[in-house]
């Protein structure tokens, strides 16, 4: 939640894994070899919006279970291919099940995917001291950029809004999208900046994407 309940605080984010959504499929090595009609699965509006935005032939179905649920299923042929995080199939160490790794040009990750926040008490001083060793910096900025375009656009796991930022050296640069359920507009921005405006470089990429539109896409998700 980008909102937490009083008495609560986000400590620490550990080092993140990689961001990005996998495209899972033993038969073609990449989501654009895919023949029209075939079926990919996923649970996830914002991955099924961002698929039919660049392959409206295919058919999305709905796949839900745990990672290796959706893997047999794959196998097995009830989808032809699935789209799953890179970094659950890493933490279960099925690296190899990647296909293929989505870049941002194809599909935006979900806001602080790959990341873990460690929530304690924010009154527990010894707690945050204590995560303080464990606290990435990088992941941190990154990850701040992305909740902080999340929570002006008000959007939750439901909608399909996507953001993803990358640090280098001290340079940040942050994309984000909007999508509707079908595909069929996607709004994207991007905005880069120094490390310490990631907060408002997360507010300004949710202004730019408002300015386009936004909210109608937001609202027809509710």
């Amino acid at each position: 939640p980008t909102e937490f309940p009083e008495g609560l605080m986000l400590a620490a984010v550990p080092a993140r894994e990689v961001p990005y959504d996998a495209f899972v499929c033993p038969k073609w090595p990449h989501l654009d070899d895919m023949p029209a009609g075939s079926k990919v699965g996923t649970s996830s509006l914002r991955r099924q919006a961002q698929v039919l935005a660049r392959r409206p032939d295919l058919r999305v179905v709905d796949l839900r279970g745990n990672v290796e649920t959706r893997l047999r299923k794959v196998q097995e042929g009830v989808v032809d291919a699935a789209i799953v995080a890179c970094a659950g199939l890493e933490r279960l160490g099925l690296y190899e099940a990647i296909t293929a790794r989505l870049e941002e040009d194809i599909m935006i990750s979900a806001p602080a995917q790959g990341a873990l926040g460690l929530e304690i008490r924010s009154n527990d001083e010894d707690t945050a001291r204590i995560l303080e060793s464990v606290s990435d910096p990088v992941a941190t900025v990154e990850v701040t950029a992305e909740r902080s375009c999340l929570a002006a656009l008000e959007g939750g796991c439901q909608v399909p809004i996507g953001a993803l930022a990358r640090l280098s050296g001290t340079t940040l640069r942050l994309t984000a999208c909007v999508c509707s359920l079908d595909g069929s507009t996607v709004l994207r921005t991007e905005c880069e900046g120094h490390a310490s405006e990631a907060i408002d470089m997360g507010k300004q990429a949710a202004q730019n994407l408002l300015g386009q539109g936004a909210s109608e896409l937001i609202a027809a998700t509710r």
